[in-house]
């Protein structure tokens, strides 16, 4: 697959070594001419020092032939005539944006486009996390439509002793797997909820604070 990214310095730089060590073909746009040579030296991609919203930088970057595009600068005006680009008039099959501003996502979305706004979902990690001491591991997926949750069940959880089938989940919410000592579980209606259990539980984020609730001791 020929990707082709658009970023600050770092992020390009991080993207484009995942990138590669999955075998993909990579071209990077950036601005800063210096960074450019860093990545030149340290990446094995085509590198391209210039304005990503330019369709002439685009398309000496391959848009014409890419499969997808990422645009990743810390502008969200630019990320979206990035995509826009990539769309009518490239006609690049994937584009994702990174949508510094979560107020920003319904407009990138109006356009059909896909987003990721790390502001977004950091913000969801710490309020989830700071709100709930039994939480260990909680990651947005699906550009954040999808939680997935790691909760402990500790002393004085109210669900403990309890059978799967007599918990009243909302109807968006699914106990996927039960970590218990050094086994794995698929559970079913009749397993039986332990103290230290671990559980894996999948919501959408509009519940998820109703779902934890349910697991907490406090």
């Amino acid at each position: 697959m020929e990707i082709i990214i658009i970023g600050d310095d770092r992020l390009s730089y991080y993207l484009g070594k995942t990138f590669l060590a999955k075998g993909h073909r990579l071209n990077i746009i950036n601005r800063n001419a210096e960074h450019c040579s860093y990545l030149a030296k340290n990446l094995k991609a085509t590198i391209i020092n210039g304005d990503g919203s330019d369709p002439d930088i685009l398309y000496q970057a391959g848009a014409h032939t890419a499969d997808v595009i990422v645009a990743a600068t810390p502008y969200d005006q630019d990320n979206l005539v990035i995509c826009q680009l990539s769309k009518s008039y490239f006609e690049i099959p994937q584009s994702l944006a990174m949508v510094n501003d979560p107020d920003n996502i319904v407009v990138f979305e109006k356009f059909g486009f896909k987003t990721i706004s790390p502001t977004f979902i950091v913000g969801e990690i710490i309020d989830q996390l700071a709100s709930f001491d039994s939480i260990t591991h909680l990651l947005p997926i699906g550009e954040g439509k999808v939680n997935i949750t790691e909760i402990k069940l500790t002393s004085g959880c109210p669900i403990l002793g309890k059978q799967l089938k007599d918990i009243n989940l909302p109807e968006q919410a699914l106990i996927s797997c039960i970590f218990r000592k050094d086994d794995a579980l698929i559970p079913r209606g009749l397993t039986t909820l332990e103290l230290n259990d671990r559980i894996l539980v999948i919501t959408k984020p509009e519940i998820q604070s109703d779902v934890l609730r349910i697991f907490s001791a406090d």
